[in-house]
């Protein structure tokens, strides 16, 4: 059985409401559907929200946008809970919902996330908040329809958790942070 055989008679479904893959050239539409054939439901909270859009048809995130009554503005080195005004819901459970800085944001004006990066779990349904961080020079404001944040989707996987007394030994071993060098 080739690659193609076997997707195919993994989605091959039964109930009306699932796609329906009979050939390779089905199996190649399907996964070239915009988002792989996955959908994303956002639900608005908040009446001026703006759902997340894509800058280019192929951009990897989805723009996410303050949803603001009044501007914020970010002091140096401040840290502030930006709301979203929105949640959402995607249609498979095996995914996150991974929220980036946008680098424009970051390079330009040091506006970045203060975690890093955000997770949103498949599950979660309250809403959606960034927590920008000023790593600038001088404040910043944060604006009604601002894009802040990117959305990128990942999928996850759900490993069996065991506990052992003993691990694989490896090159690497123990060594870590640098041990490998800059070079």
């Amino acid at each position: 059985m080739n690659i193609f055989e076997a997707i195919k008679k993994f989605f091959v479904m039964t109930d009306e409401k699932s796609p329906k893959v009979s050939e390779k050239q089905g199996i190649k539409e399907f996964f070239s559907q915009p988002g792989g054939g996955m959908k994303l439901t956002f639900k608005k909270l908040n009446k001026n929200a703006i759902i997340p859009t894509r800058a280019t048809r192929t951009s990897a995130g989805l723009d996410l946008y303050a949803c603001l009554d009044e501007p914020v503005v970010l002091g140096v080195g401040e840290i502030k809970m930006i709301p979203l005004g929105l949640t959402a819901e995607p249609d498979r459970e095996n995914v996150a919902l991974l929220v980036y800085p946008r680098s424009g944001l970051s390079a330009k004006f040091g506006v970045s996330l203060a975690n890093c990066v955000g997770v949103v779990d498949s599950d979660y349904r309250g809403e959606w908040f960034v927590p920008l961080i000023n790593h600038g020079k001088v404040p910043f404001t944060v604006e009604h329809g601002m894009r802040i944040a990117q959305l990128v989707i990942s999928e996850v996987l759900f490993p069996e958790i065991a506990e052992s007394d003993e691990l694989t030994e490896t090159e690497r071993g123990k060594g870590g942070f640098g041990s490998s060098g800059i070079r």
